[in-house]
């Protein structure tokens, strides 16, 4: 993580503590774009643009200069050039704060399935907005109080679009836009997803899904950062890893993590495929880490809050996925082959999927 910055002006403030995946010195933000030496917009962002080299090439058809190689600069140009239909060509993970100055006029997107969090609470000065609720309750204005139909939502597992467990607080809704200006507070959906009959046969299934699955995987292993991925032995993981390793001359071979819990009879065992002629994993030594019960309650503070509060979905957290993801962030930090990497997973797919679009 890098530092926290701010950028204020007479209308807004907006503050962020980057995660850099892409153009570490040059993507800082919030990041701004001028005009005739005037600050036309500025954004804060979190989440990743799959698609933004093709997006940069297009600007910079229309004429549009860059200073860095990040996509966050990319996201900026595409409203100036597209305003707020730009998010239409957005593909990846992202959600952002945008702010308009020219227009006086902020806008709060997030992505189609709702993988990266965001929240707002409209006020009588204003609207806050952040990615975690505890940002906007750290405001002096707002005072904590529960809401207790979201409460009631939330301990019988089922949310309603929008909803989160504290009054007046909402987040935007995957596929969604929330703009606010001097008239007020409008929701602007973007995409939602149509449901059709499926022609076709077997084989053909198959193929399509493999296609899809390549490129998704594929298109994610942009970083300028080492790459792993969080392998259970399971098979959506283990399918996940073979796509990402690609062929075995096509490069360094993937880092891989794996937890296990002792006194489990269904560990996942690298030792079992360390050595296997065809594996597609980075050569690594075996380096067991039995996790038990109590191990939770050794774990750095910072990975204890994450298994204790996870604002952005408090849900999947508190199952036995979300323990495992802490678990394994605490650990990882003890190998040096981790230190900086950034890992890809399949964890709760379906159950996003589910979540966000059939009750979206």
């Amino acid at each position: 993580m890098c530092g926290i910055i701010v950028w204020l002006d007479e209308s807004i403030a907006l503050g962020h503590r980057r995660l850099a995946v892409i153009d570490i010195p040059g993507g800082t933000q919030p990041m701004t774009v001028r005009r005739d030496g005037t600050v036309t917009a500025v954004i804060t962002y979190s989440g990743e643009v799959y698609n933004f080299r093709e997006l940069r090439t297009e600007l910079r058809g229309h004429g549009h200069p860059f200073r860095t190689d990040s996509d966050t600069e990319v996201l900026l140009r595409a409203y100036l050039q597209w305003g707020d239909q730009f998010v239409e060509r957005l593909r990846g993970i992202f959600a952002f704060g945008l702010w308009d100055h020219a227009h006086q006029r902020l806008i709060l997107g997030r992505d189609r399935i709702g993988v990266k969090p965001l929240y707002y609470r409209p006020t009588p000065h204003g609207l806050l907005f952040a990615s975690e609720p505890k940002g906007i309750l750290a405001h002096p204005a707002v005072t904590a109080e529960v809401d207790p139909d979201g409460l009631r939502e939330l301990l019988t597992h089922f949310t309603s679009p929008g909803r989160t467990p504290y009054r007046d607080m909402y987040d935007v809704r995957p596929g969604q836009l929330v703009i606010a200006d001097r008239t007020g507070v409008r929701h602007q959906r973007y995409w939602s997803l149509h449901t059709e009959e499926h022609p076709d046969d077997l084989p053909t299934t198959v193929r399509t899904v493999r296609q899809l699955l390549q490129e998704a995987v594929t298109e994610q292993l942009i970083a300028d950062v080492p790459l792993c991925t969080l392998l259970s032995g399971g098979l959506d993981s283990s399918t996940l890893t073979a796509i990402a390793a690609g062929p075995p001359t096509s490069g360094p071979r993937i880092r891989t993590c794996a937890i296990d819990f002792a006194g489990q009879t269904e560990n996942f065992r690298p030792d079992a495929v360390r050595d296997a002629p065809d594996t597609p994993l980075r050569a690594l030594q075996a380096m067991p880490t039995p996790i038990t019960p109590r191990d939770c309650f050794r774990l750095p503070p910072r990975a204890r809050r994450q298994i204790r509060i996870s604002d952005h979905d408090l849900i999947q957290n508190r199952s036995p996925a979300g323990y495992q993801m802490a678990l394994w962030r605490g650990v990882s930090r003890k190998r040096a082959f981790l230190n900086i990497c950034y890992g890809i997973s399949t964890e709760g797919a379906t159950t996003r999927l589910k979540r966000a679009v059939w009750f979206g």
